[in-house]
């Protein structure tokens, strides 16, 4: 395994991090989060998709979260929804 993604480097996966990642992914597909200042070209759809894959998991473990993943993934999927449609205005 190369020095880069050695497992000191790598966070632990937990369901936090998990939703954490999906949001990061999220944010590039719509354009607002890159390296530096080379930002990626938004792509809708894929967006889209992140964003209904976030609001799955959050109905689908309502229930069987800790209070902190509740909120957590309550504000990224609310956070993200208002992101995309505001990515829509001119």
């Amino acid at each position: 395994m190369s020095e880069k993604f050695s497992e000191q480097t790598l966070q632990e996966m937990t369901f936090s991090t998990h939703i954490l990642s999906l949001n990061a992914m999220a944010l590039m597909h719509l354009g607002l989060l890159g390296e530096g200042d080379d930002l990626p070209r938004p792509d809708r759809d894929a967006a889209r998709h992140v964003i209904d894959t976030l609001a799955v998991l959050r109905d689908k473990t309502r229930g069987n979260l800790t209070d902190t993943e509740q909120k957590l993934i309550d504000g990224l999927v609310y956070d993200l929804r208002v992101k995309f449609v505001e990515t829509q205005r001119p």
